[in-house]
């Protein structure tokens, strides 16, 4: 129940107390007989200051950003005839103008007392500051202007504070993000409403000179004043508001581009950021501004694609790597210059895309031209060799079975003749790289082929272990192809491990990819043939023909698939293997 109340009591009790207070003070405070005697008078002055304050609240000055930011010129002629008449006239003044503001404009009662309230308040102490500083009611006097000075600024200082209080009502009644930045808030009203009480206060002392010298004209001219402002100041902020719709449209235009675009001044400062850009270089406006304005060390990693944008050199269509902290893009990158209508330069545009994939595309496709050329090779060099291959091997085999055992040892024709089974399985391997054909998908789990290859291990060598995970889930591929694949790796691993070791299996779906992982505990893989794993003949071991992984990649790119090194250690190392779930097309 605590809670509930302070909830929800502060903004009725802020209201009803300033309310009671002002109402309390402007009926106490009010010499009504001074009024009567004053108003015998000034009648008519009075009357043509009150059409004044009327026209005053109709014709507001808007300022931007908002709407909301609109301060009526009603503020001078109160003060001016406090300063004149006394506080009994101003207050008059702000009777009648609220009976007409209640009688002619649709309003929220509370709203208007509050209203009231808060002018009662601004006016009392206004004058009762002017009094306590020397201030006397009457004609201007030179020598009292610190009087006039600081009545004016205790009226402002007393309009903020009421402000900030109501905030702070709001706070603490709703609780909100918004209002909990009450001091925020106050400190911006503050920022904003200086520049127009400045303004104020200097029409308090032209009225005050139309009033003493009871110019009617001269308070008919500050009225056509206030009007032509509010329709210059209206006018102005029309046009506030076209260019920022216009700026607005742009920047959507912008940032619906997948381009991503920076716009430079001369000074490096930049004018228009899109969003793509930002989400291509994975940075925030802040940080872009503060290294080109040199605020901010310029990133190391990245510094080709920094220096070409604060060279202001023009480019165009350039490939540059940009490191995003999560991955190394390919960007392709253009700068040109921005010319006026009497063809100036003015600014220059910065524009790049994320072409990565594309990138990536091309590397694949002259990978696979490199992969056709050699195929190509392989099969002609291969058919060549196969037959003077078969002649040897017949001549070496009639040999090895007709000589005696010293004399095979004596001319190596067992050694010979594993020379030329490794030259045949090299043979083999370039006739499977040159066409190793298309895959026959069907719907299989790979838990059968492993359990397969698992088996024949486990019968010849029996160092290794499997540690096999798999998801349950069936994937199109071509059987006999993955089954090739799957050995290779697990045979990679069993040597680089010399026949002891455990091999670790496993999978799992992420985007409707079937996900592969074989790792081994191995020694690892060493950085000098890491980036050249997969290219042909590039081999570690003494006995190897180069070829495997490059098939292994052949295969899985014609099943629309990938592989590559996941990681590797001193602990060990791994290959990932994806396949699409979907059959292909």
């Amino acid at each position: 129940m605590r809670n509930k109340l302070l909830r929800f009591s502060p903004i009725p009790i802020f209201t009803s107390s300033v309310v009671t207070l002002a109402f309390s003070m402007f009926f106490l405070l009010q010499d009504f007989q001074y009024l009567a005697e004053s108003l015998q008078e000034s009648w008519l002055i009075m009357i043509f200051l009150l059409i004044s304050v009327i026209v005053a609240q109709k014709y507001v000055i808007k300022l931007p950003p908002s709407d909301e930011n609109a301060f009526s010129m009603d503020t001078p002629i109160y003060l001016a005839v406090m300063f004149y008449f006394g506080v009994e006239s101003s207050l008059l003044l702000l009777v009648g103008n609220a009976i007409v503001y209640l009688f002619y404009r649709e309003t929220v009662i509370w709203k208007q007392l509050i209203n009231f309230s808060y002018y009662v308040f601004m006016i009392f102490g206004a004058y009762f500051t002017f009094l306590l500083t020397g201030g006397e009611v009457g004609s201007l006097i030179l020598v009292d202007t610190h009087a006039y000075v600081v009545s004016m600024l205790c009226y402002y200082l007393i309009n903020i504070c009421l402000m900030m209080l109501y905030f702070r009502a709001r706070r603490l009644s709703n609780n909100s993000a918004f209002f909990s930045r009450a001091s925020a808030i106050s400190r911006q009203i503050f920022k904003e409403s200086t520049p127009n009480y400045l303004i104020a206060f200097l029409l308090v002392i032209i009225l005050s000179i139309f009033i003493e010298a009871k110019s009617y004209l001269g308070i008919i001219l500050f009225n056509i004043c206030i009007m032509i402002l509010s329709i210059i100041f209206k006018r102005y902020f029309e046009m506030y508001e076209e260019i920022t719709i216009d700026r607005d449209n742009r920047q959507q235009i912008m940032d619906s581009l997948e381009v991503g675009v920076l716009v430079c001044g001369e000074d490096n400062n930049f004018l228009v950021i899109n969003s793509a850009a930002l989400t291509i270089l994975n940075v925030d406006k802040e940080m872009v501004n503060a290294v080109a304005l040199a605020t901010k060390e310029r990133p190391y990693i990245n510094s080709n694609f920094w220096d070409i944008l604060l060279s202001q050199k023009i480019i165009q269509n350039v490939k540059v790597k940009y490191d995003t902290g999560n991955e190394i893009k390919t960007l392709l990158v253009s700068q040109k210059e921005l010319f006026n209508n009497v063809s100036k330069e003015v600014n220059r545009i910065f524009q790049f895309i994320d072409i990565t994939e594309q990138d990536e595309i091309e590397r694949r496709i002259h990978q696979s031209e490199k992969l056709a050329s050699l195929g190509e090779l392989s099969a002609g060099a291969a058919h060549e060799i196969r037959n003077p291959l078969t002649v040897i091997q017949g001549f070496l085999s009639i040999m090895n079975s007709s000589f005696s055992e010293s004399e095979n040892n004596k001319y190596r024709v067992p050694f010979l003749l594993e020379e030329l089974e490794r030259i045949n399985s090299i043979v083999e391997e370039m006739l499977l790289l040159a066409r190793p054909g298309d895959p026959n998908f069907e719907e299989v789990c790979l838990k059968d082929i492993i359990e397969e290859i698992m088996e024949h291990y486990s019968s010849t060598i029996e160092g290794i272990e499997f540690k096999v995970d798999l998801a349950p889930t069936k994937v199109y591929v071509d059987p006999k192809q993955i089954r090739q694949v799957l050995y290779n790796l697990i045979r990679n691993s069993s040597e680089a491990m010399d026949g002891k070791g455990t091999i670790f299996i496993s999978s799992y779906l992420k985007n409707g990819v079937y996900r592969l992982l074989v790792r081994d505990t191995g020694p690892g893989i060493t950085s000098t043939i890491q980036d050249t794993l997969f290219k042909p003949f590039r081999t570690s071991k003494d006995s190897g023909t180069g070829l495997g992984l490059s098939i292994v990649r052949r295969i899985i790119e014609d099943h629309n698939g990938k592989i590559g090194l996941y990681d590797t250690s001193d602990q060990g190392t791994t290959f990932l293997i994806e396949v699409p779930l979907k059959q292909p097309l």
